[in-house]
């Protein structure tokens, strides 16, 4: 529940201000601006998570 209240809220949040304004479509532009953020960082997240560390790779470590 816990991680479930995480996404939530702040996804609830800009359609919540659209609604306080009573423009439903800044909400949305905000929703849209947020959302394409966040799988910005995503995709920039995993690609980097999936390089590995060149470090441990000399030593011999692999994660694979």
């Amino acid at each position: 529940m816990e991680v479930f209240g995480l996404m939530i809220i702040p996804a609830s949040l800009p359609f919540t201000l659209g609604a306080m304004l009573n423009k439903r479509r800044q909400g949305w532009a905000i929703y849209a601006s947020m959302m394409i953020l966040f799988l910005i960082g995503l995709a920039v997240t995993l690609w980097a998570e999936l390089q590995g560390n060149p470090l441990l790779e000399k030593i011999g470590f692999s994660m694979v």
